[in-house]
């Protein structure tokens, strides 16, 4: 849709100047050759003067749209980064609970295993029947 705006924007722009064009030759030729024709020459420059107006006014407003049209996609990814913001800072509390439970388990192995370990070490040797002391 926004480049569709843009092209409106675009083709009214290119049309306005076309038209000005138009109604700098026409002036310039009604000023050489049609000295006789004056009605007519006001006719067609207020004709001319209609259409610029028409297509100034369809330009601008063209413009508007554009802006308008560039707010609404600026709001669409401003509401899906806060979106992601959301998710990312959920992702971040789960993350932290789970480091806590990681916590806790380090804290128990490094409470048991070395009296495991010498539990294991003494069984084997009474499984072997070496004297234990």
């Amino acid at each position: 849709m926004a480049r569709h705006m843009i092209h409106v924007s675009e083709t009214l722009a290119v049309a306005l100047h076309s038209l000005q064009g138009l109604k700098q030759q026409q002036e310039e030729f009604s000023g050489q050759y049609l000295q006789s024709m004056k009605s007519m020459s006001n006719n067609s420059k207020s004709n001319f003067n209609f259409q610029l107006h028409l297509l100034q006014s369809l330009l601008a407003r063209s413009e508007s749209n554009k802006a308008r049209l560039q707010n609404e996609i600026n709001l669409a990814f401003n509401a899906e980064a806060q979106r992601d913001n959301k998710v990312q800072a959920r992702i971040g509390e789960e993350a932290r609970k789970k480091t806590a439970s990681m916590k806790a388990i380090a804290v128990v192995t490094m409470v048991f295993l070395p009296s495991t370990f010498v539990a294991t070490h003494l069984w084997f040797r009474f499984l072997n029947g070496e004297d234990i002391m």
